[in-house]
């Protein structure tokens, strides 16, 4: 007999089934930094590989467990047809364009790394180095936890956290 109750099967919201996916993904970045603070050592050449190069499995397993829940979860999403896909597209072409064009016109124009420096445009070639924002990780960590809360507040439209 149904009383009405929710019950331990009651399925997830759909907040949780748009969060949890990123939580999954972001709590698995955590992994490497967080051998190190355990007391792994990384640079000890005689550790087995996959304690001196996490990356290799955690990415692979962070891909899987995130898979997991968005399968777990697919009931909670809609997929209607796509509406906006060209404009979306434009956007987002636009979006990466402005992301690596301080890197692309400094190499290409060949350019000074003077005052310009301070607006992005370097010679970048090595990638995106989180520990020139975060030396110490505690401002990155911030920044991944302020991005988890407003994806939880755009999801949920519970405005009451700012």
């Amino acid at each position: 007999m149904t009383t009405g109750q929710p019950t331990s099967a009651t399925p997830p919201t759909r907040t949780l089934a748009h969060v949890g996916p990123l939580f999954t993904f972001l709590l698995c970045l955590i992994i490497p930094d967080a051998m190190s603070v355990l007391g792994f050592d990384r640079s000890d050449g005689t550790q087995p590989w996959y304690v001196t190069v996490p990356e290799q499995w955690v990415f692979p397993v962070q891909t899987l467990l995130t898979l997991g829940v968005l399968v777990y979860f697919r009931r909670q999403y809609d997929f209607r047809p796509f509406t906006g896909l060209v404009l979306a597209t434009l956007i987002g072409t636009l979006g990466i364009v402005i992301w690596i064009s301080p890197g692309f016109l400094f190499s290409f124009f060949e350019m000074n790394p003077s005052v310009l420096k301070h607006l992005g445009f370097v010679h970048r070639l090595d990638g995106f180095d989180p520990g020139f924002i975060a030396p110490h990780n505690l401002s990155l960590y911030y920044a991944v936890a302020n991005l988890i809360l407003g994806v939880y507040v755009m999801a949920s439209q519970q405005w009451g956290y700012w």
